[in-house]
């Protein structure tokens, strides 16, 4: 098994398989960025189409491109989750079922990152 996920790791996914993600993430991301206007938070549904665009990208690029388009995707993320424990430690509840946000959600959606 662990030959097969190192095998993954050196040549990456085929190229098929980019190509079908790349498709899915672009009209994932073209959807969300015509409906976002007209929902009550629009921010969140052009943050969600922007995050899309760039996985399509990172799947249609090769090398150092692809490198940086998926680093500077997976900090935002990072990002995300830190200002989330912030404004959960700042104004939220420690501890609050799975589906509420609270503190304890917000590190946890952290550690499984």
């Amino acid at each position: 098994m662990r030959d097969a996920v190192e095998y993954v790791e050196r040549k990456g996914i085929s190229p098929l398989l980019r190509w079908v993600l790349a498709l899915v993430a672009l009209l994932f991301g073209a959807g969300m960025l015509a409906i976002a206007s007209s929902t009550e938070a629009p921010v969140i549904g052009y943050a969600f189409g922007a995050s899309c665009l760039f996985v399509a990208a990172g799947c249609a690029t090769q090398g150092r491109v692809r490198r940086f388009i998926l680093s500077t995707l997976g900090l935002s993320l990072f990002g995300v989750g830190l200002l989330y424990i912030c404004a959960q430690a700042t104004s939220g509840p420690l501890v609050s079922r799975r589906s509420d946000p609270s503190l304890l959600n917000s590190i946890l959606f952290m550690a499984r990152s």
